[in-house]
């Protein structure tokens, strides 16, 4: 899971935690949930973490917040370390196995949603993304439905840049609400590994990635190296109607054929172009 997913975790547990307490007053809080899930929240958020910070956001009565505080220190769940050369203030962090145990937590909240939501039983949420809104609506049900249409779309590899943009496309692609492919058939890296794969790709009878991003300034380099298609016989493959997209980004063939950048298909079933 990433940092967004257990942060919605840690809101929506929140959230019904509250309601709880609204129908049931009696109950109280759970001290150790204020105090970890609060802890959790504010180092992924990457705020320095005080005593007092600390303390103000878990809501709870100064007393008990100090005593649960102490409890998860002895217990290897909460670090700290001094602020200043006097060593009279710390900064406090979730340690190592806090961290593992509650993403663990957080992983089978997630399941449990995704099975609730998507009603599959088998479904394994640890391949989709648990996103918000502006996943689920970035897509329309007309879109969806074109997309999963398309014969193999659910085994597509990518291999992109790790930026903002393609992390979001690989969000909108595997959100456990659309379900196109899961996120492990997205391979992001930064844009020196990036440029190294795609040329050592090309160099393989068959690619190891079926859409491929290139940044426009390597286009040139890679068109004189066969490493792509010239745009031009791209356009004139689709005008025949042979090949759809190319394991290198281009034009990919039918039935195996080799394309223009040197590759031979995987074998996979054509699409429409």
């Amino acid at each position: 899971m990433n940092e967004y997913e257990i942060s919605r975790i840690i809101a929506l547990a929140d959230r019904l935690t509250a309601r709880f307490r609204v129908a049931f007053p009696e109950a109280g809080q759970n001290s150790v949930w204020q105090i970890v899930s609060n802890l959790v929240r504010l180092h992924l958020e990457g705020h320095m973490i005080t005593l007092t910070s600390l303390i103000a956001a878990s809501g709870l009565p100064y007393g008990t917040a100090i005593r649960c505080i102490h409890a998860l220190e002895a217990r290897g769940m909460i670090g700290r370390q001094a602020r200043s050369r006097s060593g009279k203030s710390f900064v406090y962090f979730p340690t190592p196995s806090l961290l593992k145990n509650f993403e663990a937590y957080a992983e089978d909240v997630k399941q449990e949603l995704s099975r609730m939501v998507v009603e599959e039983p088998r479904l394994d949420a640890t391949k989709y993304f648990f996103g918000g809104d502006h996943q689920r609506h970035a897509l329309t049900e007309r879109q969806l439905r074109g997309l999963r249409d398309i014969e193999g779309v659910e085994t597509l590899q990518f291999l992109l840049h790790n930026d903002w943009y393609f992390m979001s496309l690989r969000h909108v692609w595997s959100d456990f609400r659309s379900r196109i492919g899961p996120s492990g058939n997205f391979t992001l890296v930064d844009r020196q590994t990036l440029y190294e794969t795609i040329r050592r790709n090309a160099e393989q009878p068959v690619s190891g990635a079926d859409i491929i991003a290139i940044a426009p300034s390597w286009v040139g380099e890679m068109a004189a190296g066969a490493i792509i298609a010239p745009p031009g016989a791209a356009s004139a493959l689709r005008r025949r109607r042979q090949p759809t997209a190319c394991h290198a980004g281009t034009v990919r063939p039918r039935n195996g054929r080799s394309c223009l950048c040197g590759h031979r298909s995987a074998g996979r079933s054509p699409r429409p172009s």
